[in-house]
């Protein structure tokens, strides 16, 4: 046998390495992957602006163990009148969802990404 018959999961145990992606999926605007340990790992982007005082609303592609997993929001700046969004938090979070509020979003609205980690849900990969 040659490395070449082995997937990247088994070459990366056979490397002796600890922690290895198991299983990945998404698209442009929506990714997720799963690590051998069980740790969920989910992004995205908006496929629209979120107007001010918008609410934009996250369904992940796959569910977390509980609502304690890391949630990291971010927009993007407006070149139409120089500012970013005053302030974007997340209104309701859930295992399988998350809304995050938009505030200060001028001139159309922004674009929000946002990067979620925690353990996996009670699914099979």
């Amino acid at each position: 046998l040659s490395t070449e018959d082995f997937t990247t999961a088994e070459k990366n145990k056979l490397a002796g390495l600890n922690d290895y992606i198991v299983a990945k999926g998404g698209n442009w605007k929506s990714w997720w992957r799963v690590w051998a340990s069980g740790w969920l790992e989910q992004g995205g982007y908006s496929a629209k602006r979120v107007a001010d005082y918008g609410t934009y609303i996250v369904n992940f592609n796959k569910s977390f163990a509980n609502n304690e997993y890391t949630a990291v929001l971010g927009t993007d700046y407006s070149t139409a009148d120089g500012t970013w969004a005053n302030a974007i938090c997340i209104s309701t979070r859930s295992t399988t969802r998350l809304e995050i509020y938009c505030r200060g979003a001028k001139n159309g609205g922004r674009y929000v990404s946002w990067y979620c980690a925690g353990q996996k849900g009670n699914w099979n990969i």
